[in-house]
């Protein structure tokens, strides 16, 4: 039971960062938001099947850093619209991953 609710939460969550299609300062916060979300989410899944999320943990919550690093460290313009894409890109990423392991490895 509590995984379909983990599975709930992540795809509600993927809805809203889908539609962000270029910079502003409330789609960065939304995205900020998003990632502290699926934070949490993960973190919950990894205490709860550690052999599973260990991985997913590990390496998606530090590859989503580095995006959200990349675009606060972006100039204006161009660069800054790719930095917040190639974020909104690992965000909708690790939600689509995690998805997969809790399908492959929970529900089966």
């Amino acid at each position: 039971m509590t995984f379909v609710k983990e599975k709930t939460k992540l795809e509600k969550l993927k809805v809203p960062v889908l539609a962000i299609e270029k910079y502003s300062d409330t789609n960065f916060d939304l995205l900020n938001e998003s990632y502290r979300t699926y934070a949490e989410i993960i973190r919950f899944l990894y205490l709860k099947q550690p052999n599973v999320f260990g991985n997913l943990c590990k390496y998606e919550l530090r590859e989503i850093k580095e995006r959200k690093k990349n675009t606060k460290e972006s100039p204006n313009g161009p660069a800054m619209e790719q930095s917040l894409l190639a974020y909104k890109n690992a965000v909708v990423h690790a939600i689509e991953r995690t998805l997969d392991y809790i399908a492959d490895y929970i529900e089966s």
